[in-house]
């Protein structure tokens, strides 16, 4: 069970840094203009790259942010009494069902 949940951990890590490069590099590319202006106007190199590490980790921080948003009532759960509240009335529901039918 531990092995799956792991597989599933890192397929979707996978998938959202493929997705993540993706969308920075589109991102990138099509502001090349917008990054030759700003070397154009006197910024210089540094200054450049700065701008668009401080744009790519605002990207990132609001992508994981609502990302976490979404995902915070799968990860927390109904908690652990209604899981084992249902967990007996599956088990009830089995039974009763095995038992007609024989």
């Amino acid at each position: 069970m531990w092995i799956f949940t792991l597989m599933l951990v890192a397929v979707s890590a996978g998938c959202t840094a493929i997705a993540v490069t993706s969308t920075l590099l589109t991102a990138t590319a099509g502001r090349v203009r917008d990054f030759r202006v700003l070397r154009l106007s006197g910024a210089t190199p540094r200054r450049v790259l700065l701008a668009l590490t401080a744009e790519t980790c605002c990207a990132i921080t609001l992508g994981a942010a609502l990302g976490l948003a979404a995902a915070a009532p799968a990860l927390l759960g109904p908690g652990q009494r209604q899981l084992h509240w249902q967990a007996q009335l599956l088990a009830k529901a089995v039974d009763c069902a095995d038992s007609r039918a024989w």
